[in-house]
């Protein structure tokens, strides 16, 4: 790869990092480990950079703190607004993970040093972000407790806004009132047994919701077709149908519905396909009980006011439901 000249291109960052997740999800599983990210939730606009060299940077760090982490460990991938100005966004990167081997020492960096291969990309990675503007990567190890953390910060000019809400979900809803959630009846499609129940328990024991759960996309499909239900609650990556085919068959078969995408952080899915497909809002999973609860509460009642037509159609608006 070229690290001495940039190819400047405007685009979406959360989608960047979903392609990553997904390009290391694999080794991440095989490890077992597991890839979380989160991004502010003022970064709601596009981002001008080199796309190819920030790509790799990210992924270079991925990898090695999977590579150097122990099994049942978490990896965070957090991007943080440091600086906010009309044209430019200073922002920084932060890969962590809650453990890594005891043995996972050793100097990152050191080009005259042999290193494995992933550490030689973490040297180019390194050059890398000198060429995009930045100093250099920060690599933090400590032993006690064991901890890994790579992170760099860039000087990134802005974009345009980027419409309706961040694919990987709301903000959060801490501190609001959910005095107004009535019981409600709920399509629940969810392939895991586990996930299921959990979500079965948190809607019934908090709002008294009555949940309905079908194990797949095509169940889901017939479900709708026989019974009226108040929302949907849509699991993406399932067998026999997943969650965005089905979407399309109830939205072509006149279903208005709100349904949910339950998603997890690690999906490699886009905010186009979601749109695309129907579906009225997102959630990662597990959700908490106070988020989810909010969100089916605004999403029927956003639903209703577009079937009276005093609301445009489209995807779940954070801004609009005093989400901040």
């Amino acid at each position: 790869m070229c690290i001495d000249k940039l190819e400047l291109s405007e685009f979406n960052l959360e989608r960047i990092i979903c392609e990553v997740i997904s390009i290391t999800n694999v080794d991440a599983i095989n490890n077992g480990v597991e890839l979380y990210y989160n991004i502010d939730e003022r970064l709601n606009y596009n981002i001008n950079a080199d796309i190819n060299k920030l790509r790799y940077v990210i992924l270079n760090s991925v990898q090695y703190l999977i590579s150097s982490a122990a099994r049942n460990a978490v990896i965070n991938l957090n991007v943080v607004i440091e600086d906010n100005n009309l044209d430019t966004t200073t922002v920084k990167f932060e890969i962590s993970n809650s453990a890594s081997r005891s043995n996972s020492g050793g100097k990152l960096l050191d080009a005259s040093s042999p290193v494995p291969s992933i550490e030689d990309e973490l040297i180019n990675s390194n050059n890398l972000v000198k060429t995009m503007g930045g100093k250099k990567l920060r690599v933090v190890e400590n032993k006690e407790p064991s901890f890994i953390s790579i992170s760099f910060n860039l000087n990134l000019t802005r974009g345009g806004f980027i419409p309706g809400i961040k694919p990987n979900e709301i903000g959060s809803p801490a501190d609001a009132d959910l005095s107004g959630v009535n019981p409600c009846k709920i399509l629940l499609v969810e392939d895991n047994y586990s996930n299921a129940q959990i979500t079965i328990e948190l809607l019934t024991q908090y709002y008294n919701h009555r949940v309905i759960w079908v194990e797949n996309g095509a169940l889901a499909v017939e479900a709708v077709a026989k019974d009226n239900y108040d929302a949907v609650l849509m699991d993406i990556q399932m067998p026999i149908m997943d969650g965005f085919e089905a979407s399309r068959r109830m939205r072509g078969s006149g279903v208005n519905t709100p349904i949910i995408a339950l998603t997890a952080a690690m999906m490699p899915w886009t905010y186009d396909e979601c749109i695309n497909s129907g579906m009225d809002a997102f959630i990662s999973k597990p959700a908490g009980v106070k988020k989810l609860g909010l969100l089916i509460k605004n999403t029927i009642e956003k639903r209703k006011a577009q079937k009276l037509g005093s609301a445009l159609p489209g995807v779940f608006n954070p801004d609009e439901s005093g989400l901040k």
